[in-house]
């Protein structure tokens, strides 16, 4: 057992993933060179490597000063310290519907870059040849290259089939960092699994509740259960207006339902995917508003309500079932229709 980690793999806008793949490496940012050292064969330890006390202003690399980031820096520092062999790596590759794995096999290291430096020069002219070669051009993107770990082959597992709150986390803004443990379950044995089973799933059609709860904490994100909630408030209450309000700045609303006789706004609704509370307060009352649900889809005990309804994963379930013939989800789940 071991850590899971996920990575982009692009450096400063170059995709490095297919030299990556064919080289079976996962690299992690800008080499950090201790004070007066030369580019060469001599591999350094963690901790000179991943010190940022050992670090000059500029890192020099074929020549090229180029000026790295201090947060990329501590990032880099923080997962060399963590990752080791046996643990895994995510690379999302949403295009081809993929999310490539690999098994790391070496600890934290320096590589040589002689036999990457032709390649890397070809395809990011290929790819980018609006950039220039001198200092911030192909020498920087190199640098890239030049620390991380070895890795066994990377194995391309399809990206539904890996549970979607895990899968979701691969596409955070971070370029690189760690996939902590969820809901009791050890990320790392859900993504041996994975693998062993080809990294690949199956989608049977479902009938009973159970069923329908797991396939909802299998597939859906946080938007997609708002939306879905939404939706199936607009079914239980067709004499109302229901739209999906979530985002920045919404007050703690993610669905209002207004009436249709004169447009005022009569309920609301709040989700959270995962609910590790134990009572909910509802969000400031709102002029008209008399009825408030609440929504969790992963939760512990039922939340202590002062107002309102709480709809858990068996409720949500339970009206995906009765409404299956007019929600298009019902048709993502494999429901048939009575």
């Amino acid at each position: 057992m071991g850590n899971v980690f996920f990575a982009k793999l692009k450096p400063q806008g170059f995709d490095a993933f297919s030299i990556c793949r064919d080289l079976q490496r996962v690299v992690c940012g800008y080499p950090l060179w201790k004070s007066g050292s030369d580019l060469g064969s001599d591999h350094q330890s963690v901790n000179q490597i991943a010190n940022l006390r050992n670090m000059e202003g500029k890192k020099r690399m074929e020549g090229y000063d180029y000026p790295p980031s201090t947060k990329m820096l501590s990032v880099c520092r923080n997962i060399a310290q963590q990752a080791r062999s046996g643990d895994f790596f995510l690379i999302p590759r949403l295009r081809e519907g993929n999310i490539y794995v690999a098994r790391v096999t070496s600890p934290y290291d320096v590589f040589d870059p002689s036999n990457i430096v032709d390649r890397v020069k070809s395809e990011r002219k290929r790819a980018m040849p609006a950039k220039p070669e001198g200092a911030h051009g192909w020498g920087s993107v190199i640098g890239d290259f030049m620390q991380g770990w070895k890795t066994e082959p990377w194995v391309a597992v399809r990206f539904v089939s890996f549970p979607r709150e895990l899968a979701q986390f691969t596409f955070r803004r971070d370029s690189i960092g760690m996939l902590k443990r969820r809901d009791g379950v050890e990320t790392w044995d859900t993504v041996s699994d994975l693998i062993s089973g080809g990294g690949r799933r199956k989608f049977h059609p479902v009938s009973s509740v159970e069923q329908v709860e797991q396939g909802l904490r299998d597939l859906c994100s946080a938007d997609m259960f708002e939306h879905l909630c939404v939706a199936l408030l607009q079914l239980e209450h067709p004499d109302e207006v229901w739209l999906h309000v979530g985002g920045s700045g919404d007050g703690g609303m993610d669905g209002i339902g207004f009436s249709r006789s004169d447009g005022e706004a009569v309920a609301g609704l709040q989700c959270k995917l995962r609910w590790p509370g134990d009572e909910w307060v509802p969000p400031a009352s709102k002029d008209g508003i008399t009825r408030m649900t609440f929504a969790s889809l992963i939760h512990g005990p039922r939340p202590l309500m002062k107002s309102g309804t709480f709809l858990g994963s068996r409720e949500v379930a339970e009206m995906v079932l009765s409404h299956r013939a007019r929600l298009p989800f019902a048709v993502t789940l494999g429901l048939k229709e009575h």
